[in-house]
């Protein structure tokens, strides 16, 4: 049962009442609605997402101790931990070369072995 400190429909009340109903403010009004059911899509891009993130807490609870503390101070404001997470989070690999060139491809890589060398200072 929920306790409210305030009647339900005042401007005071938020929070949620039971698992069905949720108020919650927006610029000056107090509105109640059903509370949302979050949808889990299981696209291919968040599942690579979140092994990406998989990976970088294990890559963090693979570091030794020392390791670990070498990380507090280098991002100011953040811990070890949000530092070291920031850092492997930013970093996207590249994506490998695909086996089969196009046509088009294959022209312009051959124009810029041809022709870059001589554009470069």
């Amino acid at each position: 049962m929920a306790l409210t400190k305030t009647p339900l429909f005042s401007l005071g009340s938020r929070g949620s009442i039971s698992k069905n109903l949720t108020t919650q403010k927006r610029g000056s009004k107090t509105l109640v609605r059903r509370k949302p059911i979050p949808i889990d899509p299981k696209s291919d891009a968040q599942l690579a997402r979140r092994q990406i993130y998989r990976d970088a807490v294990a890559a963090w609870h693979a570091l030794s101790t020392i390791q670990q503390d070498a990380w507090r101070g280098v991002c100011p404001h953040l811990t070890a931990y949000q530092c070291f997470m920031r850092s492997e989070l930013k970093y996207v690999p590249p994506t490998p070369p695909p086996e089969e060139y196009t046509e088009e491809q294959t022209q312009y890589n051959a124009f810029y072995t041809q022709y870059a060398p001589k554009y470069r200072g």
